[in-house]
């Protein structure tokens, strides 16, 4: 990568107002839903940031960048990795340019692209080139990014999940204003097909559906992984419609094989799953710990990822509020969970997090309750019409009582009820 390039990808060096053009940031300015996103903050160190395509970490970055700018800070180096063809060049690109310059900030977006990145990386930090640095490594949810950061743990190596939008952040990515309740649930009953994706959400805003072009192009996305480590799409497929079909029952990996495949197969995809932070699970109170195995309750991330999980296993057309009747007390608490994933993980703020160690459904003799986290049991109802237990939080359609609120008022506010 010769220097017109990449000072064509830094224009801060020469512009002051560089931001005025930048694709990225004009695209979420002119956006229906724009918003500015603070997953955590920066400080010196190296993190790995990682996360679903298309959530938003490169707008993420040039926000940061523009941040910086903001108080007049230029020694910052961008690097878009996707268009660096090899690891030596990659290499040579990057011992060039520190050269050039003693930058401060450094991001090298979607480095995952590049082959062996890490040995890179620390090669670098053993010559002590990031000392006294802020360095940002970004990355789609890539399979191996996780073993590859390994080898540079020691290093003030800190790793970052970067989640689609909860439905708090979406709503006030909508509303100024404390929104009312006839506003949450309908902005709730559309977060369960767009989910918390930016570009996903703005495409629903623009045309009041979720075209299916958008939807396949998320599926070729798992297929572009899948491929890379010579996975079964079939396998994978077969899995997921497994998945749906017991969605927010348990179910063993047994169950899940069948006949059909082995047990260790449905154990290694549905690790790839958790690793593209597409799919979930969550294990039996009353058997964590134990030396036998029980049943698990597997969800989906986001709720757009059941939808590309729907098209990749019956081609489905352009999704819009009538695609989620057959489903909709399924996505209600799918929801639920992918909220309480995304706000248990940035509570904990921890570079290792299994989601695991914190929330549980319980599973006995006595009934069934979704959900199990702080000492709290909820349960989700997506109806105004069943059996209470004094014991128990009730996420309902719409009433209102001691030990009931609405799914959408409870996401919305969901520290005040969940606590941690």
């Amino acid at each position: 990568m010769d220097i017109i390039e990449i000072e064509n990808q830094n224009p801060w060096w020469n512009d002051e107002e560089w931001f005025k053009k930048d694709q990225k940031l004009i695209t979420v300015e002119r956006s229906a839903v724009s918003l500015e996103w603070k997953p955590f903050k920066l400080a010196e160190g190296i993190y790995i940031v990682y996360g679903p395509r298309q959530v938003g970490k490169t707008t993420w970055v040039k926000q940061e960048i523009k941040k910086l700018t903001d108080k007049k800070k230029y020694n910052i180096l961008y690097l878009a990795c996707d268009g660096i063809l090899s690891n030596k060049e990659f290499k040579k690109t990057l011992i060039e340019i520190l050269k050039y310059k003693n930058f401060k900030y450094i991001f090298l977006d979607e480095v995952t692209f590049i082959e062996n990145w890490e040995q890179i990386i620390k090669y670098l930090a053993d010559l002590g080139k990031f000392e006294g640095k802020t360095v940002v490594l970004t990355g789609s949810s890539s399979l191996n990014v996780l073993r590859k950061s390994e080898r540079l743990t020691g290093r003030l190596t800190k790793q970052k999940r970067f989640y689609p939008l909860t439905f708090r952040e979406f709503v006030n990515a909508k509303i100024n204003t404390s929104p009312t309740n006839e506003q949450l649930f309908y902005l709730f009953r559309r977060y369960l097909i767009h989910g918390g994706i930016l570009k996903v959400i703005n495409e629903y805003e623009k045309n009041g559906f979720v075209s299916s072009d958008t939807v396949n192009d998320y599926s070729g996305a798992i297929d572009g992984e899948l491929s890379k480590i010579r996975h079964s799409s079939r396998i994978f497929n077969y899995i997921l419609s497994r998945i749906i079909k017991t969605m927010t029952n348990t179910i063993s990996w047994s169950s899940i094989a069948g006949s059909e495949i082995s047990q260790p197969t449905v154990s290694d995809y549905i690790e790839i799953g958790k690793q593209l932070m597409f799919i979930e699970y969550i294990e039996n109170l009353n058997s964590y710990d134990k030396s036998f195995t029980k049943n698990k309750k597997i969800y989906f991330v986001d709720p757009f990822m059941f939808w590309v999980s729907l098209h990749r296993i019956k081609r489905i057309g352009d999704v819009g509020l009538d695609s989620i009747l057959p489903y909709e007390s399924k996505l209600v608490e799918n929801a639920v969970f992918s909220n309480l994933l995304i706000y248990i993980d940035k509570k904990i703020n921890r570079s290792m997090f299994n989601i695991r160690d914190h929330l549980f459904y319980i599973k006995d003799r006595t009934g069934e309750i979704d959900f199990y986290i702080n000492k709290k049991k909820i349960e989700v109802k997506w109806t105004n019409n069943f059996i209470k237990k004094p014991d128990i939080l009730y996420l309902t359609k719409s009433s209102l009582s001691r030990n009931e609120i609405p799914v959408y008022q409870f996401l919305y506010d969901i520290e005040k009820y969940v606590g941690l």
